[in-house]
């Protein structure tokens, strides 16, 4: 115990594990001992128990090659963004705890899959198979001798050179500048709107950089968030003419009419086969309906109506319309 105990202190991180490895492999006495029935190459290459900063390396165990062959894949995915995580870390890029960081660089390098070293052929980045086309492999199946259980040692080397590192980090920064320019031009562009669907896309748009931000910038869109929905109360329904049985009506931003793809929303506590038309370039729409089984009411009971409404993100913006009594 005090041997291995010292080799924790003296043996870093991956060089330790082939220490372990093989220790775990020695014949000891009163126990059993493996023997190798089946590899990959006739020789073991000269880079497996090797270390070097060009590379990322992986050794797993498992009952079969696949199953190994999976554990070092997502080994080599694991140490990669880990790799990264620190670097942008370390520069001042990103601002997070070490796990976020993680998840960010992860989200990063899933949709980037652009570049030649990334990319082969059609194989996404960081898939299992675009790792092992790069890659270098050797296993070897050991069975142990009493039992007869065999088990598969899986190799994977991975290319990794500083330059590589040095060229994803930059990439990196500038998709955090071209984020900081969208988050610019969204935020000045809030004195012009045209459609109701600016309104909400662009808050769509605003909210995902504000999960992407880490640093003083999401405060800043948090804010150009919240300017942007208060827009949708500047909104307003009116109602443009109503004869018999029809009613015209608009949306407007500040007074002005503007277009929306959404329908409206109509009801009423007497009409029947309502129909709604809308209006070209969708600034207004005319709703159709039959007052059949409408009937005149008392000065102390709720008149007929005919209600529209819209929501936009939550935000009902409704206006409703008495049914004149002649034309019951």
């Amino acid at each position: 115990m005090k041997q291995i105990n010292s080799l924790n202190t003296i043996i870093p991180g991956a060089i330790r594990y082939f220490v372990l490895l093989f220790l775990a492999l020695m014949p000891l006495n009163g126990r059993a001992q493996s023997k190798i029935i089946a590899q990959s190459d006739i020789n073991k290459p000269e880079w497996v128990d090797t270390a070097g900063p060009a590379h990322l390396s992986a050794v797993t165990a498992a009952s079969t090659v696949e199953r190994a062959e999976e554990r070092a894949c997502r080994q080599i995915r694991e140490q990669l963004i880990r790799a990264m995580a620190t670097q942008l870390l370390a520069e001042g890029v990103l601002h997070t705890s070490d796990s976020l960081a993680q998840q960010r660089v992860l989200q990063f390098l899933s949709a980037k899959g652009a570049s030649a070293y990334m990319r082969l052929g059609s194989t996404a980045y960081l898939s299992d198979a675009a790792i092992l086309r790069t890659g270098a492999v050797y296993w070897e199946k050991y069975q142990d001798d009493n039992s007869q259980v065999q088990t598969i040692h899986y190799h994977l080397r991975y290319p990794f050179p500083e330059k590589e590192r040095q060229r994803l980090a930059h990439e990196y920064r500038l998709e955090d500048q071209r984020q900081e320019k969208r988050l610019s031009a969204i935020c000045n562009a809030i004195h012009q709107i045209s459609t109701v669907e600016n309104i909400s896309e662009r808050s769509d748009s605003l909210l995902l950089l504000f999960h992407y931000f880490d640093d003083e910038r999401k405060e800043q869109t948090r804010q150009c968030l919240d300017n942007y929905r208060k827009l949708y109360s500047r909104l307003k329904l009116e109602i443009t003419g109503s004869p018999d049985n029809r009613l015209s009506f608009r949306l407007t931003f500040d007074g002005q009419p503007i277009a929306t793809g959404k329908k409206a929303q109509v009801r009423s506590n007497c009409a029947t086969y309502i129909s709604v038309t809308d209006a070209r370039q969708g600034t207004g729409a005319t709703v159709a309906y039959t007052t059949g089984e409408c009937a005149a009411t008392p000065d102390d009971e709720p008149e007929n109506y005919i209600e529209i409404s819209y929501n936009f993100s939550g935000k009902i913006i409704s206006t409703r319309s008495i049914i004149p009594q002649q034309n019951l």
